[in-house]
This record gives structure tokens, sequence and C-alpha cells, in this order.
């Protein structure tokens, strides 16, 4: 009975494979350039599946934009990476939740932003600022990239964001001589005090009273922002009251 017991033994480890030696991934051979043709373990629906480099990378690349129509929008965790469209007539609600909130948004967490839209897109976060305001104004055609530092975001505009646009019709009522007028005022949310107006006439001022440029002087126009507010006074530096004529400012305030 031993022999026989001893010779089954035999058969087995012979008809048996040798089990391999555990190894780790780096003790593996190096792999060549990658042709999008290697398999990966992949979990679909709950069954295992096998996927190859270029479905992964097909899938990267058409979930690399996340385009929205809404009025109303929240920027997610998941929008790491992307590029979020905003496109609607209307005026866009955009949210972000707190950097570093709960884990989300941590420092490192970056995306694109681009309004495509007729309608502006004003992004608030929660708690956060943004280049220290508390919102960032897309006007339609502007992007941005937006960072954050896990407390804070920031923005990359490369040419400069545009907070806000308008244009404002200067009152005509007399200036007495050394004086100004009050702020004559539009509204730009979202304005601060460190960003710059610029301000040009939507005409010819030159053949406008008040304007046109005389020995005995002209009116001086001083612009300036205040918080969400562009802030234009009228000046009379000469020695009489002058009653100017009509005339309007294109206005813009950029960071």
């Amino acid at each position: 009975m031993r022999r026989i017991l001893i010779l089954g033994a035999a058969l087995l480890a012979l008809i048996s494979p040798a089990k391999a030696v555990d190894s780790t991934v780096s003790a593996m051979t190096a792999a060549s350039a990658l042709d999008g043709t290697e398999l990966y373990y992949c979990v679909q629906s709950g069954a295992d599946r096998k996927c190859t480099g270029t479905q992964v990378k097909t899938l990267a690349n058409t979930s690399a934009v996340r385009a929205t129509t809404t009025t109303s929008e929240a920027l997610a965790n998941s929008d790491l990476g992307k590029l979020v469209t905003f496109s609607n007539a209307g005026a866009i609600a955009a949210t972000i939740a707190q950097a570093g909130g709960g884990g989300n948004f941590a420092a490192g967490w970056v995306a694109s932003l681009k309004n495509l839209g007729a309608g502006t897109v004003t992004l608030t976060p929660a708690t956060s600022t943004v280049d220290g305001a508390t919102t960032v104004i897309l006007l339609t055609g502007q992007g941005l990239d937006l960072y954050s530092d896990g407390t804070n975001y920031f923005t990359q505009s490369g040419r400069g964001t545009v907070v806000a646009n308008g244009t404002l019709a200067l009152a005509t009522g007399a200036i007495s001589s050394a004086t100004c007028t009050s702020a004559q005022t539009l509204t730009a949310t979202g304005l601060v005090t460190t960003d710059a107006v610029i301000a040009s006439f939507n005409g010819d001022p030159t053949a406008v009273t008040g304007y046109v440029p005389l020995v005995a002087g002209m009116l001086t126009i001083i612009v300036y922002p205040t918080a969400n507010t562009i802030n234009v006074k009228v000046c009379n530096n000469t020695s009489s009251s002058i009653t100017p004529g009509a005339i309007t400012l294109n206005l813009k305030a950029v960071r």
C-alpha cells in the first residue's frame, strides 16, 4: 500500500505544472511603446470585462468636455481636468462648492470654463473666493482656467478676464465752475477696486458742447471702480458754468 501511494504522488508531480513563484510588477519585463491594443481589467455594469488602451483613450477624450445648456449649473468635483461649456440665451448662475471642502476641489483641482452662449455666466463659489472676489464673470466667447489651492480659487485667462462692460449716457445738466457731477454709475457685478476700468466715447466728442477743445478749457471725465460698480464723474475745470451736450461712454472692467 505504501508503494502505491508513493507512486501516485510521483505521477501527480509529473502531470501538474510547477507553481510559479509570486512576482511583483517591478520584477516584470518593461513594456515597449504602447499601441492601444494592450488589455486592461475593467468592470462594466457589474461584469468583468477586458478593455483595450484605445477604448480607455476614447473614453477619456469624449469625457473631456461637459456641455451645459441650463441657466443654473453647479460645477462638480468630477469636472477635474475637463472643459465645461455654458450655452444659454439667458443669464447663467454657476456655482462651485468650497475649495477643499469635504475632500473635494482639493489643492491642484483645475477645470476650464467657456461661455458659448449669449447669456452672461456668473460663477459664485461657496465660502471660498475667486481671485479674491466673491464672483467671476464670463461674457459671450470668454473662457478661463479655474484652479483650487484647497482654500480658494484662482483663474488664468491669458489675456485678462472681462468682469463687466456696458454703456453709460452722461448727464446733460449744467456743471458749475470748479465742480464735478455726482457719480454716474454702471452696475458691474463682481467688480472690485483693484480691477481696471477702460472708458472711451462711442462717437467723436470734439463736436459736442463741453468736450470741444477751447482756450478756456473743457470738461474732464474721471472713471473709477467701487464694489460692483463703475463710477463716472464729469468735472468742470473752467471759470464758467458748462451745460454739456449728450455723449455716451463705452465702459469695460478687466482684471
